[in-house]
């Protein structure tokens, strides 16, 4: 993921807590995650992808159950490009978008074909919530927004 830039102005708000250096964060906690765990390299590849966009478009640092579909709808279209060459296929995007807009909710369909790749990326996100100051949950509570 390193070949795909990351910068301040990605994000719609300017955030300590969920900007920059979160993202960094959590595009490496998946990869931890998903090798430790042996997970598929595909697998790995789209949530580090979807860690990628999975906060760019928050306004505020409260809790928000939609900036993951705004991310989706705004953040996705102008780097889906650079994720098909970091190995995406336009049917991984579908993973990818899942993904994405379930990690800050909690009606996820438990049938869908991509909860894996949901529960690494919440995982992952949570594994760095321990940085927040308002933190009152366990740092690896995937349910968390």
């Amino acid at each position: 993921m390193s070949h795909i830039a990351l910068d301040e102005f990605d994000f719609d708000q300017q955030s300590d807590w969920h900007g920059v250096e979160h993202t960094r964060n959590v595009v490496n906690n998946v990869r931890a995650i998903g090798t430790q765990d042996g997970l598929e390299e595909q697998l790995i590849r789209i949530v580090e992808c979807a860690a990628f966009i999975h906060d760019m478009a928050r306004t505020h640092d409260r809790e928000c159950s939609q900036h993951g579909y705004w991310a989706v709808d705004r953040k996705l279209p102008e780097r889906s490009e650079k994720f098909f060459t970091y190995g995406l296929s336009e049917k991984d995007l579908d993973a990818l978008k899942f993904a994405v807009v379930y990690h800050c909710r909690h009606d996820a369909p438990q049938d869908s074909p991509f909860m894996g790749h949901l529960l690494l990326l919440k995982k992952a996100d949570a594994m760095d919530r321990k940085r927040f100051p308002w933190n009152d949950q366990p740092p690896l509570d995937p349910y968390r927004d």
